[in-house]
């Protein structure tokens, strides 16, 4: 279904970038073909605006933000699930409802280095647990190879389009490491490529002299016109951490990214 999900979005207002008046698809990680469908750099934040603006518009959704959700409310008689409990302007309040989905959103904080906002702690699975549900995959996270490493800057995600459009994963001796781990090199799936990070610099920390502390993603394989067009919020944000990703590679590191489990 994902053809009508995307022009359904396309329909709503989202503007993908266009190729010569057809939608631009760039590559992913162990991808085949050029399939992903993109606004710049910025992808989620032009779906998720959009979606916002349209669900404003509607005068049958009520709004309730900011506010922090407790628990769900639990019939005493029945056990059956009768609404939910939260926190909004400083009060609790308890929402009666026919009928609750619970998107629980993510649980990165879990670890060291994550691609998450800081408010992705969990809470909505220990929700669903409290409640009764039954969990399962939880040890299932997805790690992103290409998160920013830099000295107090948050673990902002380097997009894989950026591997796909020729960037290279390299080491402190400006190797393309990844290539001793897989034939597709950058190109391998997320968790190889991950694992390949993670296992380079164990065995670098084991070679006296060597730096095994970070790796590097090196953008300047790319035609600049074409970083500045295609990643414009990366080259904004990097900006921002010292970093001027046309001239020097972007220190990364695996970052706790998708829960899979839930």
């Amino acid at each position: 279904h994902a053809p009508e999900c995307i022009h359904r979005l396309v329909e709503l207002g989202v503007a993908f970038d266009r190729h010569q008046h057809q939608l631009a698809l760039t590559l992913e990680a162990a991808h085949s073909r050029h399939r992903v469908v993109h606004a710049t750099d910025t992808t989620g934040r032009a779906v998720v605006t959009t979606l916002t603006e349209r669900v404003l518009e509607q005068p049958n959704i009520k709004i309730i933000s900011p506010a922090f959700a407790l628990d769900l409310w639990i019939d005493a008689e029945t056990q059956r699930c009768q609404g939910m409990s939260l926190i909004h302007d400083q009060t609790i309040y308890w929402v009666k409802a026919r009928a609750v989905v619970l998107a629980t959103g993510g649980g990165g904080q879990v670890f060291a280095h994550t691609t998450n906002p800081a408010v992705s702690t969990g809470d909505g699975v220990a929700i669903a647990w409290r409640a009764g549900a039954l969990l399962r995959d939880l040890e299932f996270f997805q790690f992103h190879p290409t998160a920013l490493n830099q000295p107090g800057a948050p673990r902002f995600l380097i997009s894989e389009a950026v591997r796909g459009e020729g960037a290279y994963l390299i080491d402190s001796q400006g190797r393309r490491f990844v290539f001793d781990y897989d034939e597709r090199g950058e190109l391998a799936p997320r968790d190889v490529v991950s694992r390949a990070i993670f296992n380079h610099l164990q065995q670098l920390r084991q070679q006296p002299g060597s730096n095994g502390k970070k790796v590097w993603l090196d953008l300047r394989s790319i035609p600049p016109e074409k970083v500045r067009y295609r990643f414009p919020n990366i080259i904004q944000v990097c900006q921002q951490w010292g970093i001027d990703i046309l001239n020097e590679p972007i220190p990364v590191t695996p970052a706790a990214h998708y829960w899979m489990g839930g």
